[in-house]
């Protein structure tokens, strides 16, 4: 983490606005996004990440020392999401195992702005990804979308290093399984392997 992020981040536990207001907003987005995967509710993710931004205003004082404000700042929504949906199931009667809860997908718009594809590559990457379990299309998000490192992946899942890495690598196998030839355009798209 760069010196910059380090002094942001001590400047808002002393109370600095400014600061605070900067690690908003240059994390909205990213949370946004990844919140809107696992809820499929735009109006539950924004209160979600309004509630916890309140929170840690509330909590400067006390809040730990962070060396990835993203991963934090994911992990702390990913956690909230998942009490906010499992609250929800439960007044519905319906199953709250975690495994099921994130529907994580990848649409159209993530890979368009992630790299230009052609349509077919598109289609062919989007059909692949839908045939992976929610956890494994998670780990690709975060690790090839949002570009996390296995530490702040491992963080925000609390998955095992050894569990995120064998997800992450089953996940490829069956991506290289599914998509044969294809492989080598995804490959070369996503360009982190």
């Amino acid at each position: 983490m760069s010196g910059e992020n380090l002094n942001l981040w001590s400047l808002f536990k002393k109370g600095d606005k400014d600061a605070f207001l900067k690690i908003y907003h240059s994390n909205y987005e990213i949370l946004y996004s990844y919140g809107f995967k696992i809820s499929a509710n735009s109006e539950l993710t924004r209160d979600v990440i309004q509630e916890i931004f309140a929170d840690l205003w509330e909590k400067k004082s006390t809040v730990a020392d962070v060396v990835h404000i993203k991963a934090y700042l994911l992990k702390y929504l990913r956690r909230a999401l998942l009490t906010k949906i499992t609250a929800e199931k439960k007044s519905l009667g319906l199953n709250t195992n975690e495994e099921n809860l994130f529907e994580v997908s990848i649409s159209p718009e993530d890979l368009l702005i992630k790299n230009q594809l052609s349509k077919e590559q598109e289609r062919k990457i989007l059909d692949a990804l839908a045939q992976l379990s929610p956890r494994q299309r998670e780990i690709i998000y975060l690790k090839f979308f949002d570009e996390l490192d296995y530490q702040s992946i491992q963080d925000i899942t609390s998955l095992s290093y050894q569990s995120l890495r064998n997800t992450l690598h089953k996940a490829l196998q069956s991506l290289r399984k599914i998509l044969a030839i294809q492989i080598i355009f995804f490959l070369l798209i996503i360009n982190r392997l």
